[in-house]
């Protein structure tokens, strides 16, 4: 440390005071979280699981979604491919093509469903699917959703308890017009990206 310090002429507590700052920027999450900047990602994800009827297609299909869903404009982000099979028991591998599309805006994403070129190929092999998994994935956690937090004590001197044996509270009971009372409908704290 005191090399550092003669060398950009700095007392040994600057110098300290630099390589903690210089440590703390070098940790695993802050390099993660800078490392997430930095890769070229789509906030917007739409992933689709297909599993054929006839599997020796999936070849087709990748060739087919090769060379209709990249052109579309608002596509920010692309792959399509088959299972990668490793032996790990916890992925599953249950289905023959995956499409992942990545867009930047729900106005690019909409467009894109709405679009002639991608609404043909869907209705080209709808015949041809045995099923269809989609799953539509929005970067970060919204600021509409609310996050649950861990009770407070109000006065600093008490702890909270919590007695894991109780169990949780019941949903919030509301009046129903017939005078039986109906459980209150779960909220949804954001309006999920749905096809037009």
């Amino acid at each position: 440390m005191l090399n550092i310090a003669t060398t950009l002429r700095l007392s040994p507590a600057c110098a300290l005071f630099v390589l903690t700052l210089t440590a703390c920027e070098t940790t695993p999450e802050a390099q993660s979280l800078a490392r997430k900047v930095d890769l070229d990602t789509a906030p917007l994800t739409h992933v689709v699981l297909v599993q054929l009827k006839d599997p020796s297609r999936a070849a087709e299909l990748v060739q087919d979604c090769d060379r209709v869903l990249p052109s579309i404009e608002g596509v920010s982000a692309y792959s399509c491919g088959v299972p990668l099979v490793m032996g790990r028991t916890n992925v599953t591998s249950d289905y023959d093509v995956g499409i992942y599309v990545g867009f930047r805006t729900e106005a690019a994403y909409r467009d894109y469903v709405d679009h002639p070129r991608h609404l043909e190929m869907v209705e080209g092999w709808r015949e041809g699917w045995k099923s269809v998994r989609m799953f539509d994935i929005v970067d970060g956690v919204p600021a509409a959703m609310p996050v649950k937090v861990a009770p407070v004590a109000t006065d600093a001197a008490k702890p909270v308890k919590v007695d894991a044996a109780k169990p949780a509270p019941a949903a919030p009971v509301k009046p129903s017009t017939t005078g039986a009372a109906a459980p209150a409908p779960a909220a949804s704290p954001t309006t999920p990206i749905t096809p037009k």
